[in-house]
């Protein structure tokens, strides 16, 4: 598909969702913020609204119009002791957009891979966000999506390296993407695609 697909989409997610934003020129709507995790979609106020106020994602999405929603999470939750928590709150956003729109696409985007080498040099490392625990993850939202039915995107494959590392030059501290990277996650995207069902 080209750009113009992603013009009635809006992208969900964290920190690595804001810096595809910044990187990438899409005209699509984000309701992204740095740290954002899972829980956060019906309790954290970070959406400006025209009435001067701001709006949790979960109201947030109420108000505007889209057929397609890109999810990712994850990163910020892998420190959490229950998996089951993690993946009953995502099970929740996808309830919560198909209440709002129950046309609506939704892609839900694996936890991208780390670099490991870099991660254990930054200074915001944490023992507990590695690659087996993303692996570990990622097995548990494969299994929702099904669940759901609803499309699971594994970005990561076109991320990494043969070791299953995030490449180390799309990365300065190990997690966040940038640069060139960035394009060919959106290319990815655009090769990834599902046919609306029809009714």
């Amino acid at each position: 598909v080209g750009d113009d697909y992603f013009d009635d989409a809006v992208f969900i997610g964290n920190s690595l969702i804001v810096g595809l934003q910044r990187t990438v020129p899409l005209n699509a709507r984000y309701f992204a913020s740095i740290g954002l995790n899972v829980s956060q979609v019906f309790t954290k106020e970070l959406i400006p609204m025209t009435s001067g106020k701001t709006a949790t994602i979960s109201d947030a999405l109420g108000t505007v119009e889209f057929s397609k929603v890109y999810l990712m999470f994850g990163i910020n939750e892998l420190g959490w002791g229950s998996i089951a928590s993690f993946i009953s709150y995502y099970g929740q956003i996808i309830d919560r957009v198909r209440e709002v729109n129950p046309d609506a696409l939704i892609y839900v985007q694996s936890i991208l891979p780390i670099n490991e080498e870099k991660w254990a040099k930054s200074r915001d490392f944490q023992s507990c966000i590695n690659n087996y625990a993303v692996a570990t993850f990622n097995q548990k939202i494969v299994e929702m999506c099904v669940e759901k039915d609803v499309a699971f995107v594994n970005v990561g494959e076109v991320l990494t390296d043969e070791t299953g590392n995030l490449y180390p030059d799309a990365t300065s501290d190990g997690i966040h993407i940038g640069g060139i990277f960035s394009t060919r996650w959106v290319e990815y995207l655009k090769t990834h695609t599902v046919r609306a069902q029809e009714s």
